[in-house]
């Protein structure tokens, strides 16, 4: 709730001066430490990795790029990309401005050649002419509602058998490296033996891979010419996205793939889509899935996608973890709670009681003797025991007062 009111407009006042920003910081630590049961002492770098609530400052980075990727997708006429356009004061002074603060951190992030899709695609066939996706999701529904998995491999193959006997049968698959970002997609028909896969663009998600696999797939179909097909995939979320004819991150390619199915309906072919469970050995699927891994080992790119705009801000989240990372290595304070929690990022919940309890052994700032000094409530900050800074680590693992 607080957050939310602190963030609303910050792509504006951003550019505002570092002692009225530190104003809002300082809301920020008081936020910290109510929540979790802090000491006053404890360093807020320190605190915000332990809370996983990044620096304000670096936050309205992340907020400013998300903002700037939201425009990117409007058109060249939107009011609001005027902000991006250069200004003549930044020749004669340093401007500190939305336009030029954001153009750097883009460029810092390679993010400035990214292209992006529309935000409102426009189809140049009327949508009231268009057909609507036949999608078959008994299986989903079934599954869900059973939610058994012992025979299911010999029910599928009964399901496709009797229900899609004259159909071909295309299955697709998408898959990604986690480590690489490479994505790659595959289709295969395996009643003429047919296998194609291709990788595409770094970074995208694996649901664009699914729609992507799906839009090759149906141009197959006709160029191909095959009277009735029907298209097998185990991405559930694409195919509702199909069979409801709306995506709230690829609107672009639902109307891509209507599209196709427009001008498949017209050569007077037939396409279906029908949900498949994946991994329970269906042969099809397996195979599909296994040339999409392929594709991802490739050295170049085949096909170039465009982002959407979730697309791109999971990219801006990336580089900004990684510059808070830094900044958390390179922090003097709370170096105690370094040891501890090296990577930023990782928040956590628990109960109020142990929330101050493990708060306060982490930090590093409890009511033994070193924290209690630096507030003025011990003359030495020492144990009374071994003379050494009474801290939590000495208290756990060296003091001689609790050795059994």
């Amino acid at each position: 709730m607080i957050r939310s009111i602190m963030d609303y407009g910050c792509m504006v006042y951003g550019s505002a001066n570092k002692s009225h920003l530190i104003k809002i910081e300082r809301i920020q630590s008081q936020a910290l430490r109510i929540c979790c049961g802090a000491y006053s002492t404890s360093p807020v770098s320190a605190l915000q990795v332990e809370m996983g609530e990044m620096p304000l400052q670096i936050r309205r980075q992340q907020l400013m790029a998300s903002y700037w990727a939201n425009l990117r997708g409007q058109r060249e006429d939107h009011p609001t990309r005027k902000v991006l356009s250069p200004s003549w004061e930044h020749e004669k002074r340093k401007c500190n401005s939305f336009g030029w603060s954001v153009g750097k951190l883009v460029r810092d992030m390679r993010l400035e050649e990214v292209g992006c899709a529309p935000i409102i695609p426009l189809s140049p066939v009327p949508l009231w002419v268009m057909p609507q996706p036949e999608v078959d999701l008994r299986l989903l529904e079934k599954r869900q509602k059973e939610g058994s998995y012992e025979t299911e491999v010999y029910n599928v193959r009964e399901y496709i058998g009797s229900r899609y006997g004259e159909y071909v049968h295309i299955f697709t698959d998408a898959s990604k490296d986690s480590k690489t970002d490479h994505v790659g997609f595959a289709f295969i028909i395996p009643k003429v033996k047919v296998y194609k896969n291709k990788r595409i663009t770094d970074c995208l998600s694996v649901y664009t891979g699914e729609m992507y696999a799906i839009i090759m797939a149906i141009r197959w179909i006709r160029e191909v010419k095959i009277a009735k097909a029907v298209i097998c995939s185990d991405c559930s979320s694409a195919l509702i996205s199909l069979k409801e004819m709306k995506s709230e991150t690829r609107q672009d390619m639902v109307i891509e793939i209507i599209q196709e199915l427009h001008s498949i309906k017209q050569a007077s072919l037939e396409v279906q889509f029908l949900w498949v469970p994946a991994h329970i050995g269906l042969r099809g699927n397996e195979e599909a899935d296994a040339l999409a891994k392929k594709a991802i080992e490739r050295e170049i790119v085949d096909i170039q996608i465009l982002y959407s705009r979730s697309e791109i801000k999971s990219i801006i989240k990336r580089n900004i973890l990684k510059i808070w990372q830094q900044y958390w290595d390179n922090e003097i304070k709370g170096r105690h709670m370094h040891q501890i929690q090296s990577i930023v990022g990782k928040g956590r919940g628990r109960s109020r009681y142990e929330e101050n309890m493990i708060t306060r052994l982490r930090l590093g700032h409890t009511r033994l003797n070193s924290t209690l000094h630096l507030i003025g409530k011990n003359p030495t900050g020492l144990c009374e025991a071994c003379e050494v800074s009474e801290t939590v680590e000495h208290v756990v693992m060296h003091c001689r007062r609790y050795n059994v």
